[in-house]
């Protein structure tokens, strides 16, 4: 006997197209859970996303994953953000804050034509 889970596959096909859509009209501005977090110079905001207590943004920048992580680390300190972890490769980057309950992790990756995709994500716990 053949089963077929055709349902099952559009239900969750146009349940993420909602979802797509509903964050594609935010696409220009940082939540508001995120407004702690600065944006790197030039870097342009590709979608965004809320949930409850927390945020996400994915940007692009034209610049190295490793200069971004340089980027976070000096300006998220400098306005009293610790960094909790931190990792490096050749086309890669993660680092990650905390500020009392809250958490930021930052994730960046090599893009297209000398851009870097990064990924912001913003936790109050």
């Amino acid at each position: 006997m053949k089963t077929s889970h055709q349902p099952t596959t559009l239900v969750l096909f146009f349940a993420l197209l909602s979802l797509l859509a509903t964050t594609t009209v935010a696409a220009m501005t940082l939540p508001e859970k995120l407004a702690p977090v600065p944006v790197y110079s030039g870097a342009k905001i590709v979608q965004v996303m809320e949930m409850g207590t927390s945020a996400m943004a994915m940007l692009e920048a034209k610049t190295t994953p490793q200069a971004l992580l340089e980027f976070y680390k000096k300006e998220m300190e400098g306005k009293g953000w610790k960094t909790a972890f931190q990792a490096q490769q050749e086309d890669s980057a993660v680092i990650h804050f905390t500020k009392g309950k809250d958490a930021v992790q930052i994730t960046a990756g090599n893009g297209d034509e000398g851009m870097t995709s990064y990924q912001m994500v913003f936790v109050a716990q």
